[in-house]
């Protein structure tokens, strides 16, 4: 049995706002005073203060774990979390938004289909800036957090069904089945995004086929995830 025990520290600054459990290296959550909270929200939600600058990105993940899994156990409240997750339209780290994607992928599991839409309108304004600035297209001087920050923002997008992500990857399986080359990074994204759309049986065997002649492992993947995307049940038996 393990007991529990209690210890008060007093701290002696001038500081107005305190990040504790810096860099994440303890394995606890922190919870502040309400009003402790409403500042986070504030510093964060002005990418221009001195505060958003000072935090790692490890730093700005850890506030967005707390506050959501605080909110999941009955700590603290939701609106909390969700104003604390708006500062995330300015945030281009890889590290805080595969929190994020983890906490909303939760939360979405739990909601009713009649909050969907608007679950997917508040994703689409969290989502819109980081969106446009990364696009679709890569850049051969990119480092590998933009690549790969890129491609979660598009599968979020496209998961929280935002209108030109949707057509974007449909366009682009359309360009794939021609002959147009895709980036690695997105090449599974578009195949599940465009098959999503698609409920045409030649779509399905034209995966089918890549699926059967490909000798890699990694593409046979990518092309299986695409086929098992297609919203025909018929085809998915098949």
């Amino acid at each position: 049995m393990i007991e529990e025990t209690q210890q008060d520290i007093e701290l002696k600054t001038d500081a107005d706002l305190i990040k504790f459990n810096v860099e994440q290296k303890g394995v606890f959550i922190v919870n502040y005073p309400t009003v402790d909270w409403q500042k986070w929200i504030t510093e964060l939600n002005d990418n221009t203060s001195d505060v958003f600058s000072q935090l790692s990105p490890i730093d700005r993940s850890e506030l967005l774990n707390d506050a959501f899994y605080l909110s999941r156990s009955g700590r603290l409240s939701y609106s909390i979390a969700f104003d604390l997750s708006k500062y995330l339209r300015y945030e281009d780290s890889i590290i805080p938004w595969t929190t994020a994607r983890n906490m909303f992928d939760y939360i979405k599991k739990l909601i009713y289909s009649d909050f969907d839409i608007a679950f997917n309108q508040y994703m689409a304004d969290i989502l819109q800036n980081q969106y446009s600035r990364l696009g679709w297209d890569e850049s051969v001087d990119e480092n590998a957090n933009t690549k790969r920050l890129r491609a979660l923002i598009i599968d979020l997008a496209c998961g929280y069904q935002m209108d030109d992500c949707l057509r974007t990857a449909a366009q682009k399986f359309d360009d794939f089945k021609n002959g147009v080359k895709i980036v690695p990074n997105l090449l599974s994204l578009v195949l599940k995004y465009g098959m999503r759309q698609s409920n045409s049986e030649s779509d399905f065997n034209f995966l089918l086929d890549k699926y059967n002649t490909t000798r890699t492992t990694q593409e046979k993947l990518q092309y299986l995830q695409g086929l098992t995307s297609t919203p025909n049940q018929t085809l998915l038996l098949k």
